[in-house]
C-alpha cells in the first residue's frame, strides 16, 4: 500500500476559517497514523505556514507548517519555474504572499515589473488597481493566487476577493489574469513535486 493518499479537495474549516468541520481532526489523525504524506492546500495566501499551523492548533488541530501550501506559494513556485533567476513584482497583497515570492528570488518593484501578482487583501483601492492596469499595458504578465470572486469574513458575510479584483483588471485590459491557486494545474504540479 502506498504512503500517499489519493488527492481529494477536502475542506477542514469552515468556511469563516473559525472553526473546524466535523471529522477533520480525525482525518488528520488516521492520516498521521498511518503514515501517509499529505498536504493542506489553500487559496489564503495572506498568511505563511508557521501562521496556518498555529490557527489550526487554536482550533485543536495539530498539523506542522510542513504539510501547508498556500496560493502564494504556488505563485512563488510557478514564478520560480518561468524565472529561475528571480525577477521583479508589483504585489497587491499581504505579508504572506510578499514573503513566499521573496523567498524565491522576487522583489518588489512598481517600476517595469516582470509580473503584477494579485492576492487577497483588504487594501485594494483605485490607485493600486489602476497601477496594476497601467502596469500589464506597459507590458507585465498578470497573475492572480486564485480566481475565487468571494471569500467570507470573520462574521460568515460575503466579501470580494481576489477573482473580483482580478476580474476588473482584466475587463480593463482585456489580458486574461494566470491563476496559480486551487483548482489550477500548477497545484496538482506541486503536489508531485511534495509528496514524491
Amino acid at each position: 500500500m502506498s504512503d500517499t493518499i489519493e488527492a481529494k479537495d477536502w475542506a477542514l474549516l469552515r468556511d469563516s476559517g473559525s472553526s473546524l468541520l466535523p471529522g477533520a481532526k480525525e482525518l488528520v489523525q488516521f492520516l498521521d497514523d498511518n503514515n501517509k504524506k499529505y498536504l493542506l492546500l489553500t487559496n489564503v495566501c495572506s498568511c505563511i505556514p508557521r501562521e496556518l499551523q498555529n490557527k489550526f492548533a487554536i482550533l485543536g488541530l495539530q498539523v506542522s507548517q510542513d504539510h501547508f501550501i498556500t496560493s502564494g506559494q504556488a505563485t512563488a513556485y510557478f514564478l520560480e519555474s518561468q524565472m529561475p533567476e528571480g525577477g521583479t513584482v508589483y504585489v497587491i497583497g499581504e505579508p504572506g504572499l510578499c514573503w513566499a515570492l521573496y523567498e524565491k528570488g522576487f522583489y518588489m518593484n512598481d517600476h517595469n515589473p516582470d509580473y503584477v501578482v494579485l492576492g487577497e487583501t483588504a487594501n485594494y483601492n483605485f490607485e493600486k488597481i489602476t497601477e496594476a492596469v497601467q502596469l500589464v499595458q506597459q507590458g507585465a504578465k498578470l497573475i492572480a493566487t486564485n480566481l475565487d470572486v468571494a471569500t467570507m469574513d470573520s462574521d460568515g458575510n460575503s466579501v470580494p476577493s481576489t477573482g473580483a479584483f482580478a476580474a476588473c483588471i482584466e475587463m480593463v485590459t482585456k489580458t486574461k489574469a494566470f491563476s496559480c491557486g486551487k483548482p489550477s494545474a500548477l497545484t496538482c504540479d506541486m503536489l508531485n513535486v511534495n509528496l514524491v
